[in-house]
């Protein structure tokens, strides 16, 4: 007997809407429509599910598949369960070769709008939303680390009203030796204390295992940052970025 396929979390688009441009009238020739020449979407994302998902991108596709455009000026670590909608705005224009041929009337509809997001396993998901049926699709884009893979995790947790730790931890299926978290260097308000740690890099995390160490975060323009997490499997390099933020934590 089969097992059943994962349930997808309930997370929804906004219907998008768009400040737009067109070419000038004077640019046009006599009887020429206008063309779009900018278009700045604006719409939000809710997680109307019971559990949180996290690392939330946001983009759209051409309606045959052939072009896809993501918003990287937007990125939510993780948004949880009951929020309110979280907007996206201010990320830019989409792209002039994906505006070619559309009309003006359509500089909505002529695209599917996406956002993808990690459940609480560790399962990457897209949901997609189609402005002229006002549906949603949704598709198991990749599954947790199989059997024998290695998967190293970091998250961010507040203890008190001004500090947090991050957890490291080993979710994947094989023992991984010699792991560090390296900071990137923008990241200059951030602080990893690892005085309490038995050693570090930690000498080993075996699959289940999780050490944790506090973190130090002052004032300044960063409050999300991409994380490095590095090990050696079986004396070859390792190396996973996961983004952690004291935004939910």
């Amino acid at each position: 007997m089969s097992p059943e396929p994962p349930k997808n979390p309930h997370v929804v688009l906004g219907h998008p809407g768009a400040s737009y441009s067109t070419n000038p009238a004077h640019e046009r020739g006599e009887g020429e429509p206008a063309r779009l020449i900018a278009v700045a979407p604006y719409y939000t994302i809710e997680n109307k599910g019971t559990t949180p998902v996290r690392e939330v991108d946001t983009g759209i596709d051409s309606r045959d598949g052939s072009v896809s455009h993501q918003f990287t000026a937007f990125h939510a670590p993780a948004i949880g369960s009951g929020e309110p909608p979280v907007p996206v705005r201010n990320v830019g224009s989409i792209p002039a070769e994906m505006l070619a041929g559309i009309p003006e009337i359509a500089h909505v509809s002529a695209f599917l709008w996406w956002t993808s997001f990690e459940d609480e396993n560790g399962r990457l998901w897209k949901a997609t939303y189609d402005p002229r049926t006002r549906k949603h699709t949704y598709r198991l884009i990749e599954q947790p680390s199989p059997r024998g893979q290695p998967q190293l995790d970091a998250r961010l947790r507040k203890t008190d009203k001004t500090s947090y730790v991050m957890d490291i931890e080993n979710t994947g299926e094989v023992p991984i030796e010699q792991v560090e978290v390296v900071l990137p260097p923008e990241a200059f308000n951030w602080h990893l204390l690892t005085d309490g740690l038995a050693s570090y890099p930690i000498r080993l995390l075996e699959p289940g295992d999780k050490q944790t160490a506090p973190v130090a975060v002052t004032m300044g323009p960063h409050a999300s940052v991409e994380v490095t997490l590095r090990g050696l499997v079986a004396g070859k390099p390792y190396e996973r970025r996961r983004t952690v933020s004291v935004i939910g934590a």
